[in-house]
């Protein structure tokens, strides 16, 4: 401040100078690029510079403010990340940790755990860690979401998203409140009775509209109800169809003799797969045409997801009528496509698959690479001998398919796992002689499935 020839005070006008310099050399730049350009006949067109005098605003999404899964710090975070991106054109800001402490009046701890619990809730969804040329830690690049992202689209974008969970529960580094997020999330994961899938633009408005009558929104979105939904707003794996017919798939796949399963394996369902436009991935789609010497011989679906829990926004259990969810175009996503899929059969504690004998075969897990972690919570409530029973059988399954051509894939993953898991627990579920094989492929190092049953053209 400083003071006139009468003594009163000036306001330092500095800061609005600066700026009406500043819009005065743009408005003389954008004359000489218009000369130069479109203007160059002397056009008399004029342009006006406009500085805002105020505070700026910014909107908050409804659901993050009344949201009971996040704490006030876990919300002013998103808030600071949101306002730190002012340009729709530059939607990307790399806030520092010590910006985001100074701006949250906090610790660098707590932007750490407020983090985690936005990704716990999926507000936010890890992407990627950056290094430089010498490997050293850069920092992580994040999605920011108006709304909680569904369970298949993190696990689309996130394929740690699981080990994450799994992480925080056991870490001594997270908090209490974390923790039990987190593991109340993975609960929910293991109980999934049908494979994930992204909820349709109408599902979504119509959460909107829920939440906003009833507060409440809907659970994970699977491939299990068929059914109408608008009746029911608090959908939670009522429908059992889709079960049925994953169970019936699992006692032919075990039971019939083995020239039947050509004509029975997801009987009915076979105008679904004749006008989807699928999404191969061009290394699978090679693989499969080396196999098959064409890629109408075989079909691989890839079910897509969605999520949110009571605790943990978006996990709904709806279908798109008309259309069967499993048969949805496959998507890919570079980023985790990045991450090796013995690594991602590791992580979901399934490794022991991956060995010599059944390397030549592991590329059939592919198009189930989003669903690796789901099957790996689901097999979790068995133990570790019927666990590989039934990654055996399942694994034998998807080497069947591709010993024959033509016969019916599965379509719902996480459905046809779940019922194998129960039949596994009820002592009625017995390897067929695909399922033994490989598990003798990984125990005793004889890959059956490479010779004899119908070899490989």
């Amino acid at each position: 401040m400083e003071h006139d020839h009468g003594g009163h005070l000036m306001s330092d006008l500095s800061p609005i100078i600066k700026q009406i310099s500043f819009a005065e050399q743009s408005l003389l730049q954008q004359r000489r690029i218009d000369s130069g350009g479109a203007n160059s006949t002397g056009s008399s067109g004029t342009s006006m510079g406009v500085i805002f005098t105020g505070n700026f605003h910014h909107s908050v999404p409804n659901h993050l403010i009344f949201d009971g899964q996040l704490r006030p710090a876990d919300k002013l975070l998103w808030q600071v990340l949101r306002a730190f991106i002012s340009n729709p054109q530059m939607p990307g800001y790399v806030p520092s940790r010590e910006e985001l402490s100074a701006a949250m009046v906090c610790s660098a701890p707590t932007v750490a755990n407020s983090r985690a619990t936005l990704r716990i809730n999926r507000w936010m969804t890890f992407c990627r860690t950056v290094r430089d040329e010498l490997q050293r830690f850069v920092g992580d690049v994040y999605l920011l979401h108006e709304e909680p992202l569904s369970l298949a689209d993190t696990l689309e974008l996130d394929s740690g998203y699981v080990q994450f969970l799994e992480a925080q529960v056991s870490g001594a580094s997270a908090g209490k409140a974390n923790r039990n997020l987190a593991s109340q999330v993975l609960a929910q994961i293991s109980a999934l009775e049908s494979t994930p899938r992204s909820p349709t633009q109408l599902e979504s408005m119509e959460d909107r509209l829920r939440e906003a009558v009833f507060g409440k929104r809907t659970l994970i979105t699977t491939s299990e109800e068929f059914d109408s939904h608008v009746k029911n707003f608090n959908t939670a794996l009522t429908d059992a169809e889709d079960e049925k017919i994953a169970l019936n798939e699992v006692m032919r796949a075990s039971e019939e003799p083995l020239e039947s399963h050509d004509k029975n394996f997801n009987a009915g369902q076979n105008s679904h797969v004749k006008n989807l436009n699928t999404a191969f991935d061009k290394n699978l789609a090679d693989k499969e045409n080396s196999l098959h010497g064409s890629e109408k011989n075989i079909f691989y679906p890839r079910s897509i997801g969605s999520s949110s829990i009571n605790i943990n926004k978006y996990i709904t259990t709806r279908a798109r009528k008309g259309i069967h969810p499993s048969t949805e175009p496959a998507r890919r996503h570079d980023a985790d496509l990045d991450k090796p899929l013995a690594e991602c059969l590791t992580a979901s504690h399934l490794g022991w698959l991956v060995a010599d004998t059944t390397q030549p075969m592991l590329f059939l897990w592919e198009v189930y690479r989003t669903n690796i972690p789901v099957i790996g919570r689901v097999l979790l409530g068995l133990g570790e001998e019927a666990r590989r029973d039934v990654m055996c059988q399942l694994f034998g399954r998807m080497i069947f398919n591709v010993k024959h051509p033509g016969t019916e894939p599965i379509r719902n993953i996480v459905s046809f796992t779940k019922a194998l898991v129960d039949r596994r627990r009820d002592n009625v579920m017995m390897l067929d002689e695909w399922g033994q094989m490989v598990k003798e492929a990984i125990e005793d190092g004889e890959p059956h499935f490479l010779i004899g049953h119908g070899d490989l053209p």
